[in-house]
């Protein structure tokens, strides 16, 4: 009695070795415990040859699919392979240009605050030298203030507005 069931695994693993892919032998095994080992067999053929999964991801299409463009249209793959390498060179084109925009954004917002700071300081020694020391005092509040909030928050601003 104790043979019957070393047989039963035996005829099992026999079932399910027939297949290397790992899937097909577990399905092999679970029909073989469902349908028989002789039986097992063919069906897990036929499950198999209606299963079939395969991905692939990338810029260009899986090289088994070139070659079958190829062969459909002689050429076709070095034309996909092409239009790949052109929309990688134009992203990349984009994000330089979209780098280059924020930095002079950067340096223009720098210049403009600058001349700003300039004027609020002209017209406080204006309005200073005229004898309107409370505006005087008004126009300096202002441009020491709005310039030391911006070293305050320094780097802590941009960081956030790059988290966005």
């Amino acid at each position: 009695m104790a043979k019957q069931p070393q047989q039963k695994v035996a005829s099992q693993k026999s079932a399910s070795s027939n297949f290397e892919d790992p899937f097909a032998a577990e399905l092999s095994k679970r029909v073989s415990a469902i349908v028989g080992r002789e039986q097992a067999t063919k069906v897990t053929a036929q499950v198999l040859a209606l299963y079939h999964e395969e991905r692939f991801q990338g810029p260009i299409a899986h090289p088994k699919h070139l070659r079958e463009y190829e062969d459909i249209l002689p050429g076709s793959a070095d034309r996909i392979i092409k239009m790949a390498e052109a929309a990688l060179e134009h992203q990349k084109t984009m994000q330089k240009q979209a780098l280059d925009a924020d930095i002079q954004d950067t340096r223009d917002g720098r210049k403009y605050g600058f001349w700003a700071l300039m004027a609020l300081i002209g017209g406080a020694l204006a309005c200073g030298l005229s004898g309107h020391e409370v505006l005087a005092g008004l126009f300096l509040g202002t441009g020491a203030l709005g310039t030391v909030g911006i070293f305050i928050r320094g780097k802590m601003g941009a960081s956030a507005s790059d988290h966005d």
